[in-house]
């Protein structure tokens, strides 16, 4: 037991900061999945409550696995991710034969009488598998036959991954790609790993004709046909961000959720939180999310230890790099891709997911030196304040 749990002396208390700024998401996400589903709600099950309660079981999963994970020693995660992975592999092509379709995407399968989804699963084992790579040397990936084991086992979930849940895969890329960049990856490979995801991105656009269409409807968002067919659901997103304007229609008050708009409590949820909150609610969440992506980034950079650094840093990156894929979409700035807003959109995975990365991300934040920064603040007030007396 004293193995798995964290007994390190070196370990502080966890950032609080993270914590509150997560509360904060994770509040704001309940309520705007109870307000965006009630009336989907209502329509299948006469009970406006339904899609809340399930949340609200999902996120209270998440806390609990979200604290656990807190206190658990880092060592353990470099010990587990690889044969976890290897199971969630197993589950997703799985998954690619007998899983449930929905809306052209088969991402969903039943398990014991659970539904989720296992590309999401794959997220935090990915980061954690990435971050153990390049620990010591970005270029140990290529010395040693495990770590091109390793390598080629990253490289199989992505492209199987992005088979079936392109933007899941984009933000595992972005996440991983954000991290190897940091640990100081060539310029030639940058531009190769980049010239191969969008060569991975186009192929799995033609896979799918309705990636294509999506893709056609986000370039001809303005036309007739397209608002009406493949541009659907973009355009009736912006009709809910102009129906918000400033300061939103109210809580509760949405006219698109009546069933106008798809993905209302899921995909599109940043949608609702536009038109019922407005301009002023959307960049808050925004900002939230930006505060959070900050606070992530900068308790990387104060971590000795490169494994535990670069693991804070690929955990934040993910959920900052979904989050900004979600709202890009919902904005009309990117094409649909069918990715939740982490904390936010109904979804028992996504929740529960996002939660352990914060799990991963705190535990790594005992570790940061946050007195080294408070006493360089102290020492430069000092120093001014000496100026000022002189």
């Amino acid at each position: 037991m004293s193995k798995i749990l964290n007994h390190d002396k070196q370990a502080g208390p966890p950032d609080f900061l993270i914590v509150e700024l997560v509360t904060i998401l994770l509040v704001i996400g309940l309520i705007m999945v109870f307000s965006a589903s009630s009336y989907r709600s209502l329509l299948e099950s006469s009970n406006a409550f339904s899609y809340f309660i399930r949340q609200l079981v999902m996120a209270t999963a998440g806390v609990v696995a979200m604290i656990v994970i807190m206190f658990l020693s880092p060592k353990i995660f470099a010990k587990v991710a690889p044969i976890a992975l290897l199971f969630v592999t197993g589950l997703i092509v799985y998954t690619l034969f007998n899983g449930e379709e929905t809306l052209g995407a088969t991402r969903w399968v039943t398990i014991a009488g659970m539904r989720f989804t296992p590309s999401e699963l794959a997220k935090p084992l990915m980061i954690i598998c990435a971050a153990d790579l390049v620990k010591d040397d970005w270029r140990d990936m290529y010395r040693s036959r495990e770590n091109l084991c390793m390598l080629g086992l990253l490289l199989v979930n992505l492209v199987l991954i992005a088979s079936e849940d392109l933007g899941s895969a984009l933000a595992i890329f972005g996440g991983c790609f954000a991290l190897f960049i940091v640990a100081g990856i060539s310029k030639r490979v940058i531009l190769g790993t980049i010239a191969a995801g969008l060569l991975g991105v186009v192929a799995a656009c033609i896979q799918e004709p309705y990636r294509v269409h999506r893709i056609l409807g986000f370039l001809n968002q303005t036309e007739a046909d397209a608002a009406s067919g493949s541009a659907y659901q973009l355009v009736q997103s912006l009709y809910a961000f102009g129906s918000g304007g400033l300061f939103g229609v109210g809580l509760g008050n949405s006219g698109q959720k009546l069933l106008y708009l798809p993905g209302m409590h899921t995909d599109f949820i940043y949608s609702v939180i536009g038109e019922e909150l407005g301009i002023v609610g959307a960049l808050w969440v925004l900002g939230l999310f930006i505060a959070l992506g900050w606070r992530g980034f900068w308790i990387a950079t104060r971590i000795e230890d490169a494994y535990k650094s670069y693991l804070a840093f690929g955990a934040t990156a993910i959920i900052l790099v979904q989050a900004l894929i979600n709202m890009g979409v919902a904005v009309g700035v990117l094409p649909v891709t069918g990715i939740t807003l982490p904390f936010i959109s109904y979804g028992g995975t996504s929740v529960f997911v996002s939660l352990t990365l914060v799990g991963i991300l705190l535990n790594m934040s005992r570790y940061a030196d946050k007195k080294s920064s408070q006493e360089k603040r102290r020492k430069r007030q000092h120093t001014t304040l000496n100026k000022q007396e002189s």
